[in-house]
Protein backbone atom coordinates (compact mmCIF):
# COMPACT_ATOMS: atom_id res chain seq x y z
CA UNK A 1 0.00 0.00 0.00
CA UNK A 2 1.39 3.83 -0.74
CA UNK A 3 1.82 5.97 2.01
CA UNK A 4 -0.98 9.12 1.52
CA UNK A 5 1.70 11.71 0.65
CA UNK A 6 2.89 9.04 -2.43
CA UNK A 7 -0.73 8.50 -3.37
CA UNK A 8 -1.59 12.46 -3.35
CA UNK A 9 2.08 13.07 -5.63
CA UNK A 10 0.27 14.88 -8.61
CA UNK A 11 1.73 13.75 -12.03
CA UNK A 12 -0.14 16.12 -13.89
CA UNK A 13 -3.29 18.55 -13.56
CA UNK A 14 -5.38 20.80 -15.84
CA UNK A 15 -8.92 20.73 -17.52
CA UNK A 16 -10.25 17.51 -19.10
CA UNK A 17 -13.65 17.15 -20.54
CA UNK A 18 -16.25 14.63 -19.30
CA UNK A 19 -19.02 13.59 -21.32
CA UNK A 20 -22.30 13.82 -19.45
CA UNK A 21 -24.33 10.53 -19.45
CA UNK A 22 -27.61 12.16 -19.20
CA UNK A 23 -29.72 12.75 -22.77
CA UNK A 24 -28.20 15.40 -24.27
CA UNK A 25 -24.68 14.05 -23.69
CA UNK A 26 -23.08 17.30 -23.06
CA UNK A 27 -19.43 17.82 -22.80
CA UNK A 28 -18.50 19.37 -19.35
CA UNK A 29 -15.22 21.00 -18.54
CA UNK A 30 -13.73 19.40 -15.29
CA UNK A 31 -10.76 19.98 -13.35
CA UNK A 32 -8.48 16.94 -12.85
CA UNK A 33 -5.35 15.91 -11.25
CA UNK A 34 -3.64 12.35 -12.36
CA UNK A 35 -2.05 11.16 -9.32
CA UNK A 36 -0.39 7.47 -8.78
CA UNK A 37 -3.73 5.96 -7.65
CA UNK A 38 -6.43 7.11 -10.33
CA UNK A 39 -7.77 10.36 -11.81
CA UNK A 40 -9.44 13.32 -9.37
CA UNK A 41 -12.53 15.06 -11.18
CA UNK A 42 -14.46 18.12 -10.12
CA UNK A 43 -15.77 20.32 -11.48
CA UNK A 44 -13.79 23.13 -13.75
CA UNK A 45 -15.00 25.94 -11.09
CA UNK A 46 -14.20 23.94 -7.88
CA UNK A 47 -10.40 23.46 -8.61
CA UNK A 48 -7.32 21.73 -8.21
CA UNK A 49 -7.81 22.70 -3.58
CA UNK A 50 -11.03 21.30 -4.05
CA UNK A 51 -9.96 18.15 -5.43
CA UNK A 52 -6.80 17.51 -3.55
CA UNK A 53 -8.78 17.54 -0.35
CA UNK A 54 -11.47 14.96 -1.60
CA UNK A 55 -14.08 16.98 -2.39
CA UNK A 56 -14.31 15.50 -5.81
CA UNK A 57 -14.73 11.86 -7.22
CA UNK A 58 -11.55 9.92 -7.96
CA UNK A 59 -11.76 7.40 -10.24
CA UNK A 60 -9.12 4.98 -9.29
CA UNK A 61 -6.80 3.26 -10.87
CA UNK A 62 -7.99 -0.30 -9.22
CA UNK A 63 -11.23 -0.19 -10.92
CA UNK A 64 -10.13 1.26 -14.48
CA UNK A 65 -9.94 -2.02 -16.88
CA UNK A 66 -8.24 0.09 -19.89
CA UNK A 67 -8.06 3.28 -21.59
CA UNK A 68 -9.91 2.88 -24.59
CA UNK A 69 -10.90 4.06 -27.96
CA UNK A 70 -8.14 7.38 -28.48
CA UNK A 71 -9.28 9.06 -31.84
CA UNK A 72 -7.97 12.50 -32.69
CA UNK A 73 -10.82 14.39 -35.08
CA UNK A 74 -9.41 18.34 -34.93
CA UNK A 75 -7.72 19.80 -32.09
CA UNK A 76 -9.04 17.22 -30.15
CA UNK A 77 -8.46 13.84 -28.56
CA UNK A 78 -11.16 11.68 -27.70
CA UNK A 79 -10.56 8.68 -25.61
CA UNK A 80 -12.84 6.12 -22.98
CA UNK A 81 -11.72 5.02 -19.51
CA UNK A 82 -13.51 1.37 -19.45
CA UNK A 83 -14.12 0.35 -15.47
CA UNK A 84 -13.58 -2.94 -14.54
CA UNK A 85 -17.47 -2.67 -14.28
CA UNK A 86 -17.55 -2.33 -17.60
CA UNK A 87 -18.81 0.84 -17.58
CA UNK A 88 -17.45 3.48 -19.95
CA UNK A 89 -16.46 7.39 -19.31
CA UNK A 90 -15.98 9.14 -22.54
CA UNK A 91 -13.56 12.05 -22.63
CA UNK A 92 -11.58 14.78 -24.83
CA UNK A 93 -8.58 16.78 -24.25
CA UNK A 94 -6.90 19.31 -26.53
CA UNK A 95 -4.53 17.42 -28.56
CA UNK A 96 -1.45 19.05 -27.04
CA UNK A 97 -2.26 17.74 -23.85
CA UNK A 98 -1.43 14.25 -23.86
CA UNK A 99 -3.97 13.35 -21.18
CA UNK A 100 -4.58 9.79 -22.88
CA UNK A 101 -1.23 9.02 -22.81
CA UNK A 102 -0.08 10.11 -19.14
CA UNK A 103 -3.19 8.53 -18.01
CA UNK A 104 -2.55 5.28 -20.15
CA UNK A 105 1.35 5.05 -18.45
CA UNK A 106 0.29 6.05 -14.96
CA UNK A 107 -2.46 3.22 -15.23
CA UNK A 108 0.17 0.59 -16.40
CA UNK A 109 2.65 1.37 -13.82
CA UNK A 110 0.25 1.07 -11.52
CA UNK A 111 -0.90 -2.19 -12.88
CA UNK A 112 2.85 -3.01 -13.40
CA UNK A 113 4.06 -2.19 -9.28
CA UNK A 114 0.35 -4.45 -8.44
CA UNK A 115 1.50 -7.30 -10.28
CA UNK A 116 5.11 -7.13 -9.02
CA UNK A 117 3.30 -7.26 -5.22
CA UNK A 118 0.58 -10.08 -6.28
CA UNK A 119 4.21 -12.49 -7.25
CA UNK A 120 5.78 -11.36 -4.45
CA UNK A 121 2.48 -12.41 -1.88
CA UNK A 122 2.89 -15.89 -3.76
CA UNK A 123 6.72 -16.23 -3.41
CA UNK A 124 6.30 -15.69 0.12
CA UNK A 125 8.79 -12.59 0.39
CA UNK A 126 8.33 -8.68 0.49
CA UNK A 127 12.41 -8.20 -0.48
CA UNK A 128 14.26 -8.16 -3.51
CA UNK A 129 12.41 -11.16 -5.83
CA UNK A 130 15.66 -10.92 -8.25
CA UNK A 131 17.03 -13.55 -5.90
CA UNK A 132 14.38 -16.30 -6.63
CA UNK A 133 14.41 -14.97 -10.43
CA UNK A 134 18.15 -15.88 -11.30
CA UNK A 135 18.78 -19.65 -12.52
CA UNK A 136 20.02 -21.66 -9.91
CA UNK A 137 18.89 -19.77 -7.30
CA UNK A 138 17.07 -22.31 -5.51
CA UNK A 139 17.17 -24.19 -2.30
CA UNK A 140 20.37 -26.77 -2.96
CA UNK A 141 21.79 -25.28 -6.46
CA UNK A 142 25.04 -24.23 -6.59
CA UNK A 143 26.02 -20.52 -7.72
CA UNK A 144 25.71 -19.71 -11.24
CA UNK A 145 24.28 -23.22 -11.87
CA UNK A 146 21.38 -23.33 -13.91
CA UNK A 147 18.40 -25.79 -13.00
CA UNK A 148 18.87 -28.04 -16.52
CA UNK A 149 22.35 -28.83 -15.35
CA UNK A 150 23.70 -31.79 -13.07
CA UNK A 151 24.54 -30.75 -9.81
CA UNK A 152 27.24 -33.12 -7.82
Amino acid sequence: MRNTDEARQVIKEGELEKRSENFLQLWKKKTCALTPEGLVISDADEGFLKARRGAAKELRFDSIKTVDCVERKGKYVYFTIVTEAKKEIDFRCHDETGWNAQITLALVQFKNERAVRAARARHGHGGDSRASCRPGSGPGSAPGAFPHEARE
